[in-house]
């Protein structure tokens, strides 16, 4: 998952079973959660 390399500052941490927290290295972050 995100694997271009102007992506290379993005963190991803798995928080829950479908959630996952991506965070960009200037401290701004995102939860994605997946829903089927």
């Amino acid at each position: 998952f995100l694997r271009h390399p102007l992506l290379s500052v993005l963190q991803v941490e798995h928080v829950q079973i479908n959630v996952d927290r991506v965070m960009w290295t200037n401290v701004k972050r995102i939860v994605l959660i997946i829903t089927n």
